[in-house]
C-alpha cells in the first residue's frame, strides 16, 4: 500500500506506518486501485483519471470525467 497527500507526509496507526509518495505517473500506471477518499485542490484529477487502471472516489473529486474506470460513493 502507498498514499499520496500533500499535508501527511507520514503516518503511523494500529501498528502500521507508512510513508507517502510522490503522485507520479508511474505510481499512478502501476496501482491497482486509486482511492480518492480527500479532496485536495493541489491534485489533477484528470490526470489521476488518464493514468488510474480504476478509481474509487470517495468524495466526487471526479465527478466532471467521464470514465467507466471510476467508480463514484
Amino acid at each position: 500500500m502507498v498514499y499520496h497527500d500533500p499535508y501527511v507526509l507520514e503516518f503511523e496507526a494500529h501498528g502500521l506506518r507508512a510513508q507517502g509518495v510522490e503522485l507520479t505517473d508511474e505510481v499512478l500506471q502501476e496501482s491497482d486501485l486509486v482511492i480518492i477518499t480527500t479532496d485536495h485542490k493541489n491534485v489533477d484529477y484528470a490526470r489521476v483519471v488518464a493514468l488510474a487502471p480504476l478509481i474509487l472516489d470517495t468524495r466526487y473529486a471526479t465527478r466532471g470525467f467521464q470514465s467507466e474506470k471510476v467508480i463514484l460513493l
